[in-house]
């Protein structure tokens, strides 16, 4: 959903939902989340934090945060 403000117009959602996965990829890579079952909560636990923050538009979000962690973590983690 595009947003205007002061800096212009831009997707919200979608920047919101690139920085959250970010997190995650950046935490896989570096070794810190050990686990398929460690990734999986972080992004379940992320998921719930955005669908209280964004009771109205979660779905846009969920569907870039998904599609940034397909593009970036192996095809061995399924999402």
């Amino acid at each position: 959903m595009l947003t205007t403000d002061f800096t212009g117009t831009y997707d919200y959602e979608m920047e919101e939902a690139h920085h959250a996965a970010q997190y995650i990829v950046e935490d896989y890579t570096d070794g810190y989340i050990e686990s398929s079952d460690e990734l999986h909560h972080r992004i379940n636990k992320e998921r719930m934090h955005w669908k209280k923050c964004l009771p109205e538009t979660f779905e846009d979000f969920d569907k870039h945060f998904i599609a940034y962690l397909r593009q970036h973590l192996p095809a061995s983690e399924t999402l």
